[in-house]
């Protein structure tokens, strides 16, 4: 078993999510009664600047895929998705990703960014996301040569399935 983070950064000894032994998770509610209060999601999207303005798939967002996911789930066949100008937005939204875990969540949720399977890939949510829960690589994935989304380009793709995910 791998040791994990606590709540502030340091190992947790005892595997309830908290750097101590005493059995309660930090979270601030300055109780020593040793109980684990309700996990969070490690899916955070507060950081995040949703836009105003209305954001375009074709206008853009289309050049972040390409740039960004076309190389590997187009050219090198991964994950069952085809990332071209034709068909990158029917491979998106409304498909369920191919995990075959149960009820799979949407690639994307027109409106729902928060379970757009998108979100929790480009974000990097873990294995012990409530959530989500099942552990899988963020994308891009950290390997040499590719270049990760910047915040600004995380920000356009939460805000186009917040705003519908339309097809513009």
């Amino acid at each position: 078993m791998y040791a994990s983070l606590g709540d502030d950064g340091s190992v947790d000894d005892d595997d309830t999510g908290d750097d101590d032994s005493a059995g309660d998770d930090d979270s601030g509610d300055d109780d020593s009664a040793g109980d684990d209060d309700t996990s969070v999601s490690d899916c955070d999207t507060s950081w995040l600047e949703p836009s105003e303005d209305p954001v375009s798939f074709s206008g853009d967002l289309l050049v972040i895929f390409l740039d960004h996911c076309a190389d590997c789930h187009t050219l090198k066949g991964l994950g069952e998705l085809t990332m071209t100008a034709l068909e990158a937005y029917d491979q998106l939204v409304g498909v369920a990703n191919i995990l075959g875990y149960g009820e799979d969540m949407a690639r994307v949720e027109p409106g729902d960014p928060r379970n757009s399977y998108i979100i929790h890939k480009i974000i990097g949510c873990g294995a012990d996301d409530p959530e989500w829960g099942f552990f899988q690589a963020p994308m891009p994935p950290p390997v040499p040569d590719v270049t990760p989304l910047d915040p600004a380009q995380i920000s356009l793709i939460y805000s186009w399935i917040a705003q519908g995910a339309e097809n513009n």
